[in-house]
């Protein structure tokens, strides 16, 4: 089962719920199930079964990439996937 970690600079910077609950329902819409992120300071972790690694990457990267285009300096978030 393959695991997306997204972690930001701070807890502060990490995008709000609603935020994270949307790109989960963007990134299910390409199969798989997704899991509700499990939030822990600084990162959000979401668990997929039903995806390789390279399918989550392929969905997840291009979403992150967007959101560090827009959101220059601490605001920057990474991802690894799993």
């Amino acid at each position: 089962m393959p695991t997306a970690k997204i972690t930001a600079f701070d807890a502060k910077k990490l995008p709000s719920p609603l935020h994270l609950k949307s790109w989960r329902e963007d990134w299910a819409a390409s199969g798989g199930t997704w899991e509700a992120p499990v939030i822990n300071n600084n990162t959000a972790t979401y668990s997929v079964t039903g995806r390789t690694v390279l399918q989550v990457e392929d969905v997840v990267d291009p979403t992150i990439n967007t959101y560090n285009d827009t959101h220059p300096g601490n605001d920057y978030l990474s991802v690894v996937v799993t």
